[in-house]
């Protein structure tokens, strides 16, 4: 449930009124499950913000992410080998590339999830690839 703190603030409030859960599910529009998960969590933490989740850390910032973006677009020759390059030219950050064998059965350098950073950035490349190229 992806809910804000504001929200969770308001849920926490209702129920020391003395509101059910139910109740405050009700009002707030939300699923009765959301509200025991952000009450227990208060509970746990006593805090109104989610918990860090696991998974993979980033490696590169929004700002590495729209430069990725934007040098796929202007150029939509480039490889993903190429735009490796740039980045790691102009902004200094590193990412490993992999062959890997392409629909046709050629060859193409495409960004492996081993991007030091998080897959959901590499399937975005590999699409942009696949559209413009």
């Amino acid at each position: 449930m992806d809910t804000t703190e504001a929200e969770a603030a308001q849920v926490v409030a209702l129920i020391h009124e003395g509101l059910s859960q139910r109740n405050v599910a009700r009002t707030l529009k939300l699923s009765r499950s959301g509200v025991r998960k952000v009450y227990k969590r208060y509970l746990e933490t006593g805090e109104y913000r989610r918990r860090p989740e696991s998974g993979r850390g980033r490696v590169t910032n929004p700002t590495d992410d729209r430069f990725i973006g934007l040098t796929s677009l202007r150029n939509r020759h480039l490889s993903a080998v190429d735009v490796q390059g740039r980045l790691q030219e102009s902004r200094g950050v590193s990412a490993l590339v992999d062959d890997v064998t392409s629909n046709e059965g050629q060859e193409n350098a495409t960004l492996s999830v081993a991007f030091e950073k998080q897959s959901d950035l590499v399937e975005a490349l590999q699409c942009l690839e696949e559209v413009f190229l």
